[in-house]
């Protein structure tokens, strides 16, 4: 019983310590997503982590979910995009899929790009996602 009851503690311990940590989304994204297939969205100062209404995150929806939908806003909205700095758009099943490094500031880069250079520069920083870790 005792056993249990500390168990049950740690968890609510945990729970509340990652609730305490998380940063208010930046409201331009947040209204960017209201209309694309977003199930969770979380902000922890650094990390957008967008988790999506989707089984796998191709290329199509993680371009239309950081780069149609957040880069675009980031241009409006400078002050804000600045403090992202990663986009991750992952799937809501095992969480993979695709990040934006640079996030904020690699948006506001691409403002004056025309599309082949734009292409070019989403490559380069666009990492890879595995249940829920982004690296290169």
């Amino acid at each position: 019983m005792k056993t249990t009851l500390l168990k049950c503690s740690s968890i609510v311990l945990m729970a509340f310590a990652a609730h305490a940590f998380a940063a208010p989304i930046p409201s331009f994204a947040r209204q960017a997503l209201r209309p694309l297939p977003v199930k969770i969205m979380s902000f922890d100062g650094a990390t957008l982590r967008v988790i999506a209404n989707r089984d796998r995150i191709n290329q199509d929806t993680y371009q239309s979910i950081a780069i149609t939908g957040i880069c675009w806003s980031a241009h409006n909205n400078e002050k804000q995009a600045k403090r992202i700095k990663r986009i991750e758009v992952l799937n809501n099943v095992d969480k993979s899929g695709l990040a934006l490094e640079g996030g904020g500031n690699t948006c506001l880069q691409m403002s004056n790009m025309n599309s082949e250079a734009t292409r070019q520069y989403i490559d380069q920083h666009t990492i890879q996602c595995t249940e829920g870790v982004c690296k290169r």
